[in-house]
């Protein structure tokens, strides 16, 4: 067995000194930077096409953004418009199902419609029933 090891191992030495004898240092320098312009180049590539979909994304998000915005400031409008009937009937819903989230809808209702003792009790009732303290000017934001 010992003499099988021996063999190979002065075979494999020999294919090694082949192997040396092929190489040249320049070529396998110049091969090397050859796949490294390549490597450079599909990462260049892969970098551009990143970059292009973030600005997409941050492009998106901010008309989604401005959307958002208009569509808030339309509800407002809705809301400071409503009538005293209307006022009353969602006072009448939200007595129904005394949630934290609807009385906090209805104390909004009331501040932009300029029944602040209203909202204010409303809160009042909020910070009693859930112990969930929202300050009035948040009301208005």
């Amino acid at each position: 067995m010992n003499i099988f090891k021996r063999i190979f191992r002065i075979g494999q030495a020999e294919i090694h000194a082949v192997v040396d004898k092929m190489e040249d240092p320049i070529k396998m320098t110049e091969q090397g930077i050859r796949e490294m312009k390549e490597d450079l180049d599909q990462a260049m590539e892969a970098y551009a096409k990143v970059k292009a979909l973030a600005i997409r994304i941050h492009n998106a998000a901010d008309e989604k953004r401005e959307l958002a915005a208009d569509y808030e400031n339309k509800a407002v409008l809705l809301l400071q418009k409503l009538q005293k009937e209307e006022i009353e009937v969602i006072g009448q819903m939200v007595s129904l199902y005394l949630t934290h989230f609807d009385l906090y809808k209805y104390a909004k209702v009331l501040a932009y419609n300029g029944h602040n003792d209203e909202a204010r009790y409303q809160l009042w009732l909020i910070k009693q029933l859930y112990n969930l303290d929202r300050p009035y000017e948040n009301l208005l934001k």
